[in-house]
């Protein structure tokens, strides 16, 4: 399992999870870590708002250059 922060303003930082678990039994050491990681920075970061995105969705769409 690797947990990535990232720092890309003062204002936004990104949590990147991955894992080789299988999702057939619901991931429970990976769904475990990363509840952990996200109530520990809702602690040191309050007010903050969460975003979250799975692989899921899909890959994340970029706007077209103009």
């Amino acid at each position: 399992m690797q947990v990535l922060l990232e720092l890309r303003s003062s204002s936004e930082l990104v949590l990147l999870v991955r894992s080789r678990e299988g999702m057939g039994s619901g991931a429970p050491l990976s769904t475990a870590v990363l509840e952990q990681v996200l109530k520990l920075l809702q602690s040191a970061l309050a007010g903050a708002s969460v975003q979250f995105r799975s692989d899921r969705d899909g890959p994340i769409r970029k706007a077209a250059a103009a």
